[in-house]
C-alpha cells in the first residue's frame, strides 16, 4: 500500500532482545494521530538485582534473594510495569536504601551493596551510580560475606 487511512493498524515488530511499549499495535485515528505510541525497548538481565554473590568460608555462589527481603525499588520511567517475561526494560531505575541493604537469602545471610541506583540503558546494559561514580554493570551488585568463626583460648560458645 502506498498510503495509510483511518483505523489503518500498525504492529510493533522489534528486534531480537526487545519489547514493544507500551503498546503492540497502534491505529490510524480520524485526526491524523496514531492512538498509542510504539517502541521497542531493550530488556536487561534481571539477576544483577535478584540474585547476590555470596562468599563463606572460601566458597563463593550466586543465590536469590528472597523477595519479601528485598531493599530496592524498580520503577520504569513512563510508570508502565517495569518487567516484562522475568527481564527488566530499558528506562527502569531501581534504587537502594541508604543503608545499602539489598535482602536476604533462604539461610538469612544478609546482602549489601555500595551501589546506589542502577539504571537499565539501551542495549540491554546496566549503569550504576555509586561511591565509584557512574559505570556499566556486568554482574551482582549485591554481595553477603559472612565473618569466619575463630576461636579464643578458654572462651565459651555463646548461642
Amino acid at each position: 500500500r502506498d498510503k495509510i487511512v483511518v483505523e489503518d493498524v500498525c504492529r510493533a515488530s522489534c528486534p531480537a532482545n526487545t519489547h514493544a511499549r507500551p503498546a503492540t499495535t497502534t491505529t490510524c485515528q480520524k485526526d491524523s494521530k496514531w492512538s498509542s505510541n510504539l517502541n521497542c525497548l531493550s530488556t536487561c538481565d534481571p539477576l544483577v538485582i535478584k540474585e547476590g554473590i555470596l562468599t563463606n568460608h572460601g566458597s563463593v555462589s550466586d543465590e536469590t534473594l528472597e523477595p519479601d527481603t528485598t531493599a530496592y525499588n524498580c520503577q520504569h520511567y513512563s510508570g508502565e510495569d517495569f518487567e516484562v517475561n522475568g527481564n527488566i526494560l530499558e528506562g527502569t531505575k531501581c534504587t537502594y536504601s541508604a543503608s545499602g541493604l539489598c535482602g536476604k537469602d533462604t539461610a538469612g545471610f544478609q546482602y549489601f551493596t555500595s551501589v546506589k541506583a542502577l539504571t537499565c540503558t539501551s542495549g540491554g546494559v546496566w549503569r550504576g551510580s555509586g561511591s565509584d561514580g557512574d559505570q556499566e554493570v556486568t554482574d551482582r551488585v549485591c554481595s553477603a560475606q559472612p565473618c569466619e568463626e575463630f576461636t579464643v583460648a578458654m572462651a565459651k560458645t555463646l548461642d
